[in-house]
């Protein structure tokens, strides 16, 4: 018996400094994980005078197996809504050409099938629609639009884009042609500053206050006016360009170093852009744009046009140097900006017969002058009408210069 207990004591003896000193090795031979753990030796087979050998413990390792997951579907995005982002004609045009299309222009590429089923033209009219490209497509009206006052044309949130996305709002224009023009606003400012009490009411004639100009850029972004360039203006009067929705310019004459330092970066501050009406002589003069802040003014948006190249008036300049301010200050300013100029802007408001002539020549597309009126005429390109701002200009009266 104490034979037995001996051996019973030295086999557990063996298991405690096995397990104590954290001995995990391979199972010996016979032993393996699928044995169920450790066996011990039954009492019969132990020796009564043998020291029992160190039995080792196998845990088996269990691997972790991943179960598959299914792979969430992402959600839907479902497309932005369609912008119609210009038209042929703009609302309330008087002089449309009567053999011109309607010319639609949407943000992205557009779905004609339902644009022909959204689309509605009053009176009614037949004819046949054409693809510009993707995104722009033309209703050209059987035998024009003649033989009718007024038309009207409007398209609701049925029509949509290629990609799924519909009309974010209901559009319509009215028109009519051989009317009083084209509603096309040109404001126009010279200086951006405060003036003294004792200022004279000359200055104030070509002055604007900083707070003013920025209650009136604000003005304009909240009511929805898009600012265009003296090119885009051309391009609808001239050749049935689309427009975007309440178009108006913001000319900018000689470019005097108070719009730079005050009224800049108001106008950056909006969004809108002006187009600077410039006079190659005056860059070298300190109280006007530089050449390279003019640059800046390019970098930042803005759009430009020649002003003449010594800001003579056009009654003033002999026949030999009319080509020194028409074609050579365009030249001037293209290779000092890098910029096409296809607009000039008649110092004083000064035309001539001989300039009138010789401005399409020189590469000129539009004229602007001080005609006091919004309403533009398609055949009269260089006789552009501009609205004059000055430090008077109230906030009311600023609105009531705009169309409705």
């Amino acid at each position: 018996m104490r034979t037995r207990s001996a051996g019973r004591v030295a086999l557990l003896a063996g298991l405690f400094l096995l397990l104590a000193s954290g001995c995990g090795g391979s199972a010996p031979e016979g032993l393996g994980a699928d044995a169920g753990g450790a066996q011990l030796m039954p009492d019969s087979v132990a020796s009564p005078s043998a020291t029992a050998a160190p039995v080792a413990i196998v845990v088996p390792t269990l691997e972790r197996t991943n179960t598959p997951q299914p792979t969430a579907s992402p959600s839907p995005t479902a497309a932005p809504p369609l912008s119609l982002v210009g038209s042929y004609p703009i609302d309330g045009d008087g002089a449309v050409q009567p053999q011109r299309p309607l010319v639609l222009a949407f943000d992205r590429a557009l779905d004609l099938p339902s644009l022909q089923a959204s689309l509605v033209i009053s009176p009614t009219v037949t004819g046949r629609f054409e693809w510009q490209e993707p995104h722009r497509v033309a209703f050209y009206p059987d035998g024009g639009w003649d033989g009718h006052e007024a038309w009207q044309v409007s398209l609701d949130p049925g029509a949509y884009a290629a990609d799924g996305g519909s009309l974010a709002q209901a559009w319509s224009v009215s028109f009519s042609t051989g009317g009083r023009g084209t509603p096309l606003p040109v404001l126009m400012y010279h200086h951006v500053e405060e003036l003294g009490p004792d200022a004279t009411e000359g200055k104030k004639d070509w002055t604007v206050s900083p707070q003013a100009f920025q209650q009136q850029m604000a003005y304009l972004q909240e009511a929805g006016w898009h600012s265009i360039s003296s090119a885009a203006l051309a391009g609808y009067l001239l050749d049935g360009e689309p427009l975007s929705p309440r178009p108006v310019m913001i000319s900018v004459d000689d470019g005097n170093r108070s719009f730079y330092e005050n009224g800049w970066p108001i106008i950056q501050a909006t969004g809108l852009r002006p187009v600077m009406f410039l006079v190659a002589q005056f860059a070298d003069y300190s109280g006007y744009v530089s050449w390279d802040e003019a640059r800046a003014l390019v970098a930042g948006g803005a759009w430009i046009g020649s002003h003449g190249y010594s800001h003579r008036s056009m009654h003033e300049v002999p026949l030999e140097e009319l080509a020194w301010e028409l074609s050579d200050s365009r030249a001037v300013l293209e290779s000092e900006l890098g910029v096409a100029i296809d607009a000039f802007c008649f110092p004083y408001g000064g035309r001539t017969d001989a300039s009138l002539a010789a401005l399409p020549g020189y590469g000129y597309r539009t004229g602007y002058s001080l005609n006091p009126t919004y309403w533009q005429r398609p055949e009269d390109p260089f006789f552009i009408g501009r609205l004059r701002v000055d430090y008077r200009t109230t906030m009311e009266e600023f609105a009531e210069m705009l169309p409705d």
